[in-house]
C-alpha cells in the first residue's frame, strides 16, 4: 500500500552533548518526493 508524505513531520534527532553544554543533531530527515523520505544517521 502507497502513503503519501504531503502532510507528513519529517523529525531530526539531537543529542545533548557536555563540555561546552550544546545540542548536535544526530539524524536529519529529508524528503525526496511524496512518497520516499531519506535519514542520515551519524
Amino acid at each position: 500500500m502507497e502513503r503519501f508524505l504531503s502532510a507528513a513531520k519529517l523529525i531530526d534527532m539531537y543529542v545533548v552533548k557536555q563540555n561546552p553544554e550544546r545540542t548536535a543533531k544526530i539524524s536529519i530527515a529529508k524528503s525526496l518526493d511524496t512518497t520516499e523520505f531519506l535519514t542520515y544517521f551519524r
